[in-house]
């Protein structure tokens, strides 16, 4: 049974990642923002298309962008 609990970082680490991640977005340009957060909330890329009016293919693409991007935001913050 204890093989199972999975340790987790304490509250207030958890906390500052959360913070630096927002702190990331804001720094996304407008359109890259909607579509992460759409993403984090757990659109699927279909749904994010039709939603912004463009191709799902096109919506893959930018979100390995911005997360790539993003990654890169993180280790400045």
């Amino acid at each position: 049974m204890e093989d199972l609990i999975v340790p987790t970082a304490p509250q207030s680490d958890k906390n500052e990642d959360v913070q630096r991640l927002h702190q990331a977005i804001r720094q996304l340009a407008e359109t890259d923002r909607v579509i992460i957060t759409l993403n984090l909330e757990g659109y699927e890329n279909p749904e994010i298309a039709d939603i912004l009016g463009i191709t799902p293919n096109y919506i893959g693409v930018k979100l390995f962008r911005i997360k790539n991007q993003l990654q890169t935001l993180l280790k400045q913050i």
